[in-house]
């Protein structure tokens, strides 16, 4: 039986989600263009919106492009960032959103375009 709270996985899959971020500082994952998209994923999934990577492009994480593997480091991004929204999708939206709140820096929580 799984006795992690809904917080509990959202923190375990946030902290998946920075491993992730780190182990492709290389493609600058860790700059402030990564975080603000990761940020915004995270309040997007709070007020309920769809997980969307709106840019369109094949660089949506914003990574430098004249590294080879930059595509690949994208997709990894991307399925890390999933696993934290799929995590929050359903949750009880107070406590996720004051966890936010604490660990976001780079969005507004409660506004949501």
């Amino acid at each position: 039986m799984n006795t992690m709270t809904r917080l509990e996985r959202v923190k375990l899959m946030h902290d998946n989600f920075s491993t992730v971020q780190d182990s492709l500082r290389e493609w600058g994952a860790t700059d402030t263009e990564p975080d603000y998209v990761y940020q915004n994923s995270v309040r997007r999934a709070i007020h309920g919106k769809p997980f969307i990577l709106v840019d369109g492009s094949d660089n949506p994480w914003q990574l430098y492009s004249s590294m080879k593997g930059y595509k690949a480091a994208n997709k990894k991004l991307t399925a890390a960032c999933g696993r934290v929204v799929r995590a929050i999708d359903g949750a009880d939206g107070l406590r996720i959103r004051d966890w936010a709140e604490e660990n976001m820096d780079r969005v507004d929580i409660d506004f949501c375009p």
